[in-house]
């Protein structure tokens, strides 16, 4: 997908940078913060607004991106004072990412792989995303670079996803552009996709805002219509 231009001057501003830890990025990120509070607004108030006619409005290919929006830029925390005053949870300093580091996968190719295995392949099937985004904690999960002893197998990687570090996963499906019968027929899409996918039983349940699918032990599919037409 092409950069539109806010995402063209997120990517500048990052670029622009000074390099090395304990950089800000306030700069990098607060007028694209604005630029998205902008956006929620003509959601609600101008839905015609020629913006939003643009299906990537407010998007970053990340892959197609220099490596710098992709690399860690540590904090630097002066002392114990610093520490407490800033931060209320705190990460241990092994569990910190060390800058200069990679902070999501490099490739679009890595994050498909993790996507088949914490999915557990349950969306192999479903040959046509056309207004279907997966979103949400599955989706960071699957950027986020595995550990080494996670990456030695299949198996590893999936007792990481589903024991160590994301025990209660689900995925977070959200149908846009589509009127309530097309949303309907591409739910019983997404649940025979599912069925053909997986050797369990697949139960769905619905509910007033979502429809659940239930494929094995281990995952929880959500799919949740957004009712407003949105063009993006």
């Amino acid at each position: 997908m092409p950069h539109n231009s806010e995402a063209q001057a997120f990517i500048d501003r990052v670029l622009a940078l000074p390099k090395g830890p304990g950089v800000s990025l306030e700069s990098a990120l607060q007028p694209s913060l604005e630029d998205e509070a902008q956006l929620r607004r003509l959601f609600a108030t101008e839905k015609d607004n020629s913006r939003l006619k643009d299906p990537y409005v407010g998007l970053v290919n990340v892959f197609d991106a220099p490596p710098e929006i992709r690399t860690i830029r540590a904090r630097v925390v002066k002392d114990d004072e610093d520490l407490s005053a800033k931060y209320v949870m705190p990460l241990s300093p092994k569990d910190r990412k060390l800058e200069g580091t990679a902070c999501i996968v490099p490739t679009s190719e890595e994050f498909q792989k993790n996507w088949v295995v914490f999915s557990e392949g349950c969306l192999q099937q479903l040959l046509n995303w056309n207004n279907v985004v997966a979103a949400g904690g599955s989706v960071l999960a699957c950027l986020m670079p595995l550990p080494k002893e996670a990456k030695v197998s299949k198996r590893a990687t999936r007792k990481y996803y589903h024991a160590t570090a994301y025990p209660s996963s689900d995925v977070d499906l959200f149908l846009w552009g589509l009127t309530p019968e097309q949303a309907e027929a591409k739910i019983v899409t997404i649940s025979e996709a599912v069925r053909d996918s997986v050797p369990w039983d697949v139960t769905c349940v619905r509910t007033k805002h979502t429809v659940s699918i239930h494929c094995s032990s281990l995952l929880l599919i959500d799919i949740l219509h957004v009712v407003e037409a949105h063009n993006s």
